[in-house]
């Protein structure tokens, strides 16, 4: 009976016991080449809690990228254990053998260290010399042999893969995705299909425009590696969601006799067939489709104990400054309000705080302002809201403060930060119209004001007509043809939206969604990967396009999309949607020789 009890207790005491730390060093265990990059990651296992990690630096490297955190976690005996992954991406600068030095942190109030971890750096030559070797014992893969197989001899030599870093996460914590071809083969491949990211907010990292290309040995053979997307996804509800495959087809080409030549791949987006392809008489060319597998997210729900009434879904780490413009005002002139969100999370989906602004203030909607580093995971940065105000009454009025509340991760708490509150003093009238005062001007006489200057280039252009018209009279009749741009119905692009309008569920807002992103991506000349708010923000602003025009397109489309792929209901007024839409349309085709 004591021994059986002995037993049971031994299998039974794991459980008892809390999960068990681990920090570690990890570097690749191949020889690096002077020139190239790669990364060093301190992992951390099974803490609930870290504070003040540090490394002691890399002296003989040089630091192109870091410190980058990812978060997530891995299953045991025990259930899931948290995981972080402090990433620094280095670039080796001189031959040799080193040594990472060990990274600290205060995990769970205990100090920690991290192994150390060797590395060793070769020189180009060496390297040179290393592959001209592997070259002699393997068979050339540019040279397709009597009776070989070329389509499995594509499948072995060129592949598509994507990467995240995890599976399971929480409703807006962040999820890496990463798209990359492989290739050793001479080649052109063609994106004929992006994968849809229905149920997530997307961040763009890296695109085909960035070229990233690195190498990587699999089963001892030398592939190119070319980092075709990269982008951020942000949940933006609980439950599995499904990332599609990617397709790619390809055309690649087979030398006729046995040769050595250099891998070259080219990767293009949807322009399979439309660019002409020369092609040497010396090869012979097959072509293939491959894609990558589909992937499974499990989003978990936030948790429901102690959520603030406040809380309108930030997830990650914040930190909230505000400040005024002008602190002493005349009545009726403008001032700014600026609300500072900086910190690291899902700032993409960060909407503007309440502000509870008193009486005899009048205020307008804010503008974004967003500075974010593009390489960072998660995504940090900050994100300005500017508020626009006028006092219309003399006074001092008291600003209360502005709250956010969010998830922090690191804890598994629910967290308010708040911002002081100020004062506003209001005193006298705006000088008179004989003072010379620099305001900003409003939309109404900016509107004014090119009204007049396109009449005055209208009647310039007119007389210019007409004198052209007599001279050319004197020497005989002539037909002048005045080309029109035709501008398109906004309501006629929005009919689709406007039949569903009064059907229950999300359907109104999902062809609201696909009929103006299809509108701007035309507008814009937005294709593939480059469909998607920050490239579209970037690109207005480009083109000189009224903020107040763009902030309405954003936020149209941020309701579209919390109203389809979360479960939040929405009392939006689906009327005044649609008409901000019709507006956003109508203002773009009036303009339009100014932003295009």
């Amino acid at each position: 009976m004591k021994k059986r009890f002995a037993i049971a207790l031994f299998f039974c005491l794991p459980l008892c016991l809390p999960a068990q730390v681990v920090f570690k060093t990890i570097v690749p265990p191949e020889k690096i080449t002077v020139g190239s990059s790669f990364r060093v990651q301190f992992v951390i296992e099974g803490a609930q809690k870290v504070d003040g990690f540090k490394t002691t630096g890399f002296p003989d490297f040089r630091v192109v990228a870091g410190p980058s955190l990812y978060m997530g976690s891995a299953a045991t005996l025990l259930g899931e254990k948290p995981v972080r992954n402090i990433v620094y991406t280095l670039e080796a600068i001189r031959p040799g053998h080193f040594l990472i030095q060990g990274a600290s942190a205060l995990i769970d109030q205990k100090p920690w260290t991290s192994n150390n971890a060797p590395i060793t750096i070769i020189s180009k030559q060496e390297a040179e010399a290393k592959e001209k070797a592997a070259k002699k014992y393997s068979a050339n893969d540019y040279y397709l042999q009597p009776g070989e197989d070329p389509y499995q001899k594509i499948k072995n030599n060129l592949f598509v893969r994507v990467e995240v870093d995890k599976k399971t996460c929480i409703m807006g914590e962040p999820i890496l995705v990463t798209y990359k071809l492989y290739s050793c083969l001479q080649s052109r491949s063609d994106i004929i299909k992006n994968p849809g990211f229905y149920g997530f907010s997307v961040f763009d990292m890296i695109s085909l425009a960035d070229k990233v290309q690195t190498t990587q040995k699999i089963h001892g053979k030398l592939f190119d590696v070319h980092t075709i997307r990269q982008l951020q996804l942000f949940p933006l509800r609980a439950g599995q969601f499904t990332i599609d495959a990617m397709k790619i087809k390809n055309s690649v080409a087979f030398s006729r006799s046995l040769v050595h030549k250099k891998t070259e791949q080219e990767i293009i987006e949807g322009m399979y067939g439309q660019q002409p392809i020369s092609r040497p008489s010396d090869a012979v060319y097959y072509e293939n489709e491959i894609e990558t597998s589909p992937v499974t997210i499990n989003v978990k729900p936030l948790p429901g104990t102690n959520k603030p009434v406040s809380f309108s879904g930030a997830v990650g780490k914040f930190f909230l400054a505000s400040s005024l413009e002008k602190k002493t005002l005349a009545k009726g002139e403008q001032s700014f309000l600026k609300i500072m969100v900086s910190g690291a999370g899902n700032f993409i989906q960060l909407t503007a705080p309440t502000v509870q602004w008193p009486e005899g203030i009048e205020a307008f909607a804010p503008t974004i302002e967003d500075h974010f580093e593009k390489t960072a995971m998660p995504l940090s940065g900050s994100r300005t809201f500017v508020f626009p105000f006028v006092a219309t009454q003399e006074g001092a009025f008291q600003l209360p403060a502005v709250s956010l509340s969010y998830f922090d991760i690191d804890s598994n708490l629910y967290q308010t930060i708040s911002t002081p509150s100020m004062t506003v003093a209001v005193k006298g009238k705006l000088p008179s119209a004989k003072t010379k005062l620099i305001r900003q001007p409003s939309i109404e006489a900016l509107n004014k004001r090119s009204g007049q200057l396109a009449a005055i280039i209208v009647s310039v252009l007119a007389g210019m007509v007409l004198l052209y018209w007599i001279f050319r009279k004197r020497e005989g009749p002539t037909d002048v043809t005045i080309a029109t741009v035709p501008q398109k119905d906004a309501a006629a692009l929005l009919q689709p939206a406007a039949t569903k309008i009064h059907r229950h569920g999300p359907s109104f807002f999902m062809s609201l969604y696909q009929v103006l992103w299809q509108y701007l991506a035309e507008k814009f000349q937005l294709e593939g990967t480059a469909i998607n708010k920050n490239k579209l923000l970037e690109t207005a602003r480009q083109k000189k396009m009224p903020e107040d025009i763009l902030q309405k397109m954003i936020q149209v489309l941020t309701i579209c999309e919390t109203a389809q792929f979360t479960e939040v209901p929405l009392a939006e007024n689906r009327e005044a949607l649609l008409q901000t839409a019709n507006d956003i349309i109508t203002a773009l085709e009036k303009h339009y020789s100014e932003y295009l």
